[in-house]
């Protein structure tokens, strides 16, 4: 990926992108069960592989995941403040602008024992 800023964003052009993950739930129970699930096994992943932080991204104006985000732990992340696009992401026309995340290890082993 390669950064481009443009009116205080930071826009990824995607030139070679490896290991991406999008996922997408139904605003339902089930798809707030489904979202647990996945960040439960987001996070043992990256327990496994011994990753001393992890950064995500989400959607601005999804108040839910961001809520799920902070009360298990993680922040928003200061070195990448400014929200973030990719070009060609458009929901009902409108670009989608992401914010940045981060979560330390001690915060991924806390978020390991309290969803287990």
């Amino acid at each position: 990926m390669v950064p481009i800023h443009k009116k205080d964003m930071l826009c990824w052009k995607r030139t070679l992108l490896i290991g991406t993950n999008n996922v997408a739930f139904l605003r339902t129970l089930m798809g707030g069960k489904a979202a647990t699930i996945n960040f439960k096994m987001v996070v043992k992943h990256c327990l496994q592989k011994n990753y001393s932080k992890v950064y995500g991204m989400y959607h601005q104006k999804l108040a839910s995941i961001e809520r799920i985000y902070l009360s298990a732990g993680a922040e928003l992340s200061k070195r990448f403040s400014k929200p973030v696009f990719f070009p060609e992401d458009y929901i009902d026309q409108e670009l989608v602008l992401l914010n940045i995340i981060e979560i330390d290890k001690t915060s991924l082993q806390k978020i390991h024992v309290n969803l287990m």
